[in-house]
């Protein structure tokens, strides 16, 4: 929460904590409350983060890798990689799609578009949730959007942004992994997430197969031969 927490980041995070415990059947129980300055502090947790930027400063770094950059009072999409579109079209996702409409909604949005982002946490690798919006936009409205059973159904991806009644979800940045997978699905990701060393792996393995095949061919034709 903001350093200088008022009633509407208070009210908002009670709402979202209730959420949970609404979800799961059971109070919202080992909840931490702090803010961002302390974060470094909570790198083995999940992340809560509900205010603006300007209340809360988070570090720029972090900023620079979500797929919406922030300015004084407006919202515009970051600019997208090669590899990440790449790798949309590796997995089938019609990122160019989800950012052309996603940035439709985004035009002359102002300070009256609220945000929802999920994001690799910026204080360690467990995920984080931020709860934002533009400065004629309450925080408690954004949090509203989650108990709501009419809009919640629209929250989905990594970036759900909320102006007026309309709620719209786009994956519109890259995926992270949490937690240990098998090895094979480990190589999986890992492959997933570099497309363009697909077909150079595919040609080393089957040159490395062609010669076990090779070597295993002459040793049989040198046995008939000794034998014959």
């Amino acid at each position: 929460l903001p350093d200088a927490t008022d009633e509407d980041a208070l009210s908002s995070a009670l709402m979202v904590a209730g959420h949970f415990g609404k979800i799961t059947g059971s109070p919202a129980l080992r909840i931490l409350v702090d803010g961002v300055s302390s974060g470094a502090e909570y790198a083995d947790r999940e992340v809560l983060l509900i205010g603006r930027q300007t209340q809360l400063g988070l570090p720029e770094s972090w900023l620079e890798t979500l797929p919406v950059v922030f300015g004084a009072d407006s919202v515009r999409l970051n600019a997208l990689s090669s590899s990440d579109s790449l790798h949309a079209w590796v997995t089938g996702r019609d990122l160019e799609g989800a950012r052309s409409y996603a940035g439709r909604v985004l035009a002359g949005s102002a300070g009256e578009l609220g945000l929802i982002i999920g994001a690799k946490s910026p204080f360690g690798s467990n995920s984080a949730v931020w709860l934002t919006g533009g400065t004629k936009v309450s925080m408690l409205e954004v949090a509203e959007t989650l108990i709501d059973p009419a809009r919640r159904q629209f929250v989905q991806g990594d970036v759900s942004l909320l102006r007026g009644s309309q709620i719209t979800g786009y994956q519109l940045g890259d995926q992270w992994g949490i937690g240990h997978l098998p090895w094979h699905r480990q190589f999986r990701e890992w492959l997933g997430r570099r497309p363009w060393l697909m077909m150079p792996l595919a040609i080393g393995f089957a040159l490395f197969g062609t010669a076990l095949l090779y070597i295993a061919l002459s040793r049989r034709a040198a046995r008939r031969l000794q034998g014959g």
